[in-house]
């Protein structure tokens, strides 16, 4: 931008400035009426940040980061105005920052003294001009001071423990028609060694043109992925030709700040990056950082960012972010540097230790650090897009992936990720497509084809794996580079129940060199889905009960609902109401069918889905329960005491017009069993009382019979203190996922585990923290047993998501307990997994208003981010939808109150990528509370 230009900027927004009155008015609030105009972003924004925390250090204090709606000088003229008594206002730096700069997608602002950084960022965010607004962040870049004698220079590049970059310039050095942008402390592009590389470029940091580098971190970064090669001087590049794009974003002394590091983000994407390197890090996640890296990835970029130096599992941003390929420290040995963090953000590991490069003024030096480790990657990257020319950052990132050196434990560990970069061998690794079935589909027969496709070898074999067993393989004949095949000896037919994983492997002509493909796919036919019918075991409107039954109709038109009530005896009473489409009806039982327990069936002319809700003692508890799609002559259910104060019935529903024979199997933990007969005439309710069968002990249930029926599973403890009720499920999977859960807030959560074999099930728990990190353990659960796993033990103080998976079919449930007062567990829940994820979701339950809060849970298990809309069915037929986005691998709670106040309203979830969704409802400051699992559409 020309001097005359930036000149008449900011004269612009000093006029518009004035011509505000920029000296009055005080700090607005985030009151109601602003509250209900909010965007779904800033709703879900400020509700991260009420429950976030920055340490100090981590911050800039007393500066925000904010994301203007309409990036302009008369958008920031206006918020200097409405906070003018909030921001420390300085009219010629403030202008000349934001005209000088090429981006601006976010800005820096600085607060009064005594303004706390969080309440300024809430206040920010609840403005219409503004859309994201959080403390400024720090990156520090990730650097190591070593104190080891000097290796070999660059041993990194050629030794047995290197990347192998001397054999891959044998196949590729690299494309002048690439760009590297390094988003670091500047470059010295001056430098013999990178003299003629640099392209575009710019310091975010100083508000200028001129990306110089006053530290010596970024020129050495370059130097390591782009140094001028084979020219008689200095260190060697991994790519000999591609452009280097330094954008400063950290100063002097090695840090930086949110708005500058977003701004680079976006700055690179937009002007031709093919490859990003972030060799920085933040252990503060920051939305406005994944934005930006979305975005990046979306325009075709390949992202790699260091883990961080600490040396212990914390997790560093943006390492640890959706679309960035995290890069670990291996040293000369091979082995994982004791600096190097160890977590699920560890993808892949690289040379980090005494890595020589260029440093300023002509100069080279040498560092150690995963910020060293990060530009092999980079690098890496530019050699394989040079070989392979329009290559996504998937598939890039899966020729690094499959190549790498297996090291630690065999496949992914948190130590060295997927393993060490091998720059050769990713060159030549096979790169596979599954051309059918498509990822995240519901396949109910078909055969898998593939495309595999190497420049430099030859591929021999191909093999189809599922659930990590081999299924088919194929001999190429002759080997060729390109090959386009179908596997008929296997068909997904033959899929039983659950998320299951279809790799196939293509291999070369050695037998060494395997590219694979992995995709999720799933078959799921027992969870309830939207129907005509519904069946309900349990209801009561006697014993100081309330019922209520709740249903969704997701259809544009208007619905008929026939509702039949069976009571103990067989004797019956039916009902009849209509609702308009996109609505939800609810039917208060009591006034139907008084002081009667009852089992219901829901009859629609049109698909619908139907809960049951129960209260009692004027709602000091209260429980809800989706109902079956259909009755089955097997029933489980993983939860069930009998001890610890607990009272547990067994309810079951009979739908036929002929007598049912019941055979009840309880299953203790210790792996030994009871088991009971029941008779039950047709059209009736049975309530099984099983303190009275199986006093004082854990137990698991299976329910038989001989004709098809439903079975529910209801607690109570303390004298009804609280209570929480599950349908059972028709059988077991490998496979179950758990939207809700936590450890933090006073809660207790236990997963419970049933083992219908006759032999040992292993049991693998992943639990899935908010921000993306992973946890895993393994147990043993014997047969015919019952296991129960306290997640405190696991993953104490976090809000967290479980997916477990078995060798063999189980079943899992997950409970939860509160106190209030000195009542230890004054409310729980309970509820059963869901075999698969989904694209979209019904929760025919759920209320804003009568003293209610509710909470939607939505779970991402893809490695994608997820973008998911919610539209809130009123009774009236209106609807109100709200976004939000759920990064890969992590979970995120929407407050329903938030987005819909004072609402009786069903809820509808749609997403572009597979989630599992729960609901979660309390009352009276968590006097009681209730969860339900959504209700899936699996196609």
């Amino acid at each position: 931008m020309h001097r005359s230009n930036k000149a008449e900027y900011i004269l612009l927004f000093l006029l518009l400035f004035l011509a505000a009155g920029a000296f009055g008015g005080l700090p607005p609030r985030v009151d109601s009426a602003r509250a209900a105009v909010l965007t779904e972003a800033e709703q879900l924004h400020i509700q991260r940040l009420n429950s976030s925390e920055y340490p100090p250090g981590t911050y800039v204090p007393g500066e925000v980061a904010i994301t203007l709606e309409e990036p302009s000088l008369e958008v920031l003229a206006k918020v200097a105005r409405e906070f003018s008594q909030l921001i420390e206002v300085g009219l010629d730096e403030l202008a000349a920052s934001f005209a000088s700069k090429p981006a601006s997608f976010i800005s820096r602002l600085r607060l009064k003294p005594g303004i706390d950084e969080l309440e300024a960022s809430r206040l920010l965010t609840a403005s219409p001009l503004i859309k994201l607004a959080e403390p400024n962040v720090i990156f520090s870049a990730a650097t190591t001071t070593p104190d080891d004698p000097l290796y070999d220079r660059q041993w990194n590049l050629n030794s047995n423990n290197g990347v192998q970059a001397d054999q891959a310039w044998d196949l590729q050095r690299g494309s002048a028609g690439l760009t590297l942008a390094v988003i670091d402390t500047g470059m010295d592009y001056l430098h013999e060694d990178l003299l003629g590389r640099r392209v575009d470029g710019y310091d975010y940091y100083n508000n200028d043109d001129d990306p110089w580098d006053d530290n010596g971190h970024g020129t050495l970064v370059a130097g390591v992925a782009c140094a001028n090669t084979d020219n008689t001087i200095g260190v060697a590049g991994l790519d000999w030709y591609a452009g280097v794009m330094p954008l400063k974003a950290l100063g002097a002394d090695g840090q930086g700040t949110l708005d500058d590091v977003v701004n680079c983000v976006y700055h690179a994407a937009a002007n031709g990056a093919d490859v990003i390197n972030m060799s920085f890090t933040s252990g503060t996640y920051s939305q406005q950082l994944q934005e930006a890296v979305e975005y990046a990835y979306n325009k075709g970029c390949v992202i790699a960012a260091a883990v961080g130096n600490e040396g212990d599992s914390r997790l560093n941003y943006p390492a640890g972010m959706t679309y960035v390929i995290g890069v670990g420290s291996t040293n000369a040995s091979g082995d994982h540097s004791p600096s190097s963090n160890t977590n699920s953000s560890v993808d892949l590991s690289a040379p980090g230790d005494v890595i020589w490069g260029p440093s300023p003024d002509d100069k080279y030096d040498c560092e150690s650090g995963t910020s060293d480790s990060c530009p092999h990657v980079s690098g890496a990257a530019l050699l394989a897009l040079a070989d392979n020319p329009g290559a996504t950052p998937d598939e890039v990132w899966r020729m690094l992936r499959d190549a790498a050196v297996d090291k630690g434990s065999p496949g992914y560990d948190v130590e060295y990720g997927w393993g060490l970069l091998d720059c050769y061998s990713a060159l030549r690794v096979p790169l596979v497509e599954i051309a059918s079935p498509a990822e995240f589909s519901y396949p109910s027969s078909g055969k898998v084809s593939v495309q595999a496709a190497s420049k430099h070898v030859d591929i021999k074999y191909l093999e189809l794996w599922v659930d990590g067993e081999l299924e088919d393989s194929h001999t190429v004949t002759p080997a060729s580079g390109d090959v386009d095949y179908t596997f008929m000896a296997w068909d997904l037919s033959e899929m039983a129940e659950g998320t299951h994983t279809i790799t196939v492997k293509a291999i070369d002509n050695s037998g060494f060199l395997e590219g694979e493909r992995r995709i999720t796919v799933y078959r799921n036919l027992t969870q309830p889905e939207p129907a005509r019918d519904w069946y309900m075991a349990e209801g009561t409107t006697a014993w100081g009960f309330e019922e209520y039954v709740l249903v969704q109709n997701p259809n544009a038109g208007g619905a008929s609902i026939e509702v039949t009530f069976m009571e103990p005896g067989g004797s019956t009473r039916e009902f009849a109401f209509s609702m308009p489409g996109n609505s939800r009806l609810t039917i208060t039982v009591n006034s139907l069918v008084p002081e009667r327990d009852v089992s219901t069936h829901v009859h629609s002319d049109l698909p619908v889905v139907a809960e049951r809700a129960m209260y009692w003692d004027d709602k000091t508890g209260g429980h809800v329960a989706v109902g079956a799609n259909a009755p089955g002559t097997d029933w489980y259910m993983a939860e069930g005491t009998t001890a610890w104060g607990f009272e547990e019935y067994v309810l079951v529903q009979n739908p036929n017009a002929g007598r049912a024979s019941i055979e009840v199997t309880f299953m203790e933990p210790g792996g030994s069993t009871r088991e009971f007969a029941f008779s039950m005439p047709g059209y009736s309710r049975l309530t099984l009382d099983v303190n009275s069968l199986i006093p004082e002990s854990d137990v698991s249930t299976h329910v038989h019979s001989d004709l098809p029926v439903v079975a529910e599973r209801a607690m109570y403890w303390e004298g009804k203190e609280g209570g929480h009720d599950t349908l059972g499920v028709t059988g077991g999977c490998t496979t179950w996922l758990l939207a809700e859960g936590t450890t933090s807030w006073g809660f207790e959560e236990y997963v419970l585990i049933q083992n219908p074999n006759t032999s040992d099930a292993t049991v693998t728990f992943d639990f899935l923290k908010p921000e993306g990190e992973r946890v895993r353990r393994v147990f043993t659960v014997g047969p015919l047993a019952r296991f129960t796993l306290n997640v405190a033990d696991v993953v104490p103080g976090s809000d967290v998501s479980t997916y477990v998976q078995a060798d063999q079919a189980v079943i899992a449930e997950r409970a939860m307990y509160w106190p209030r007062g000195s009542r230890s567990r004054a409310g729980g829940h309970c509820s059963t997994g869901s075999v698969t994820a989904a694209t979209t979701w019904y929760l025919a339950e759920g209320t804003t208003a009568w003293g209610f809060d509710e909470y939607i849970l939505l779970v991402n298990p893809t490695d994608r981010i997820a973008h998911a809309t919610l539209v809130f069915m009123r009774t009236d037929g209106s609807t109100k939808s709200h976004s939000v986005d759920v990064a890969g691998g992590s979970r995120v709670t929407v407050f329903a109150n938030e987005v819909d106040p004072d609402r009786d309203a069903s809820v509808q979830v749609i997403s572009d990528w597979p989630l599992v969704v729960e609901r979660a409802m309390y009352w009276s400051d968590k006097e009681g509370g209730s969860d339900a699992l959504g209700v899936l559409q699996d196609a």
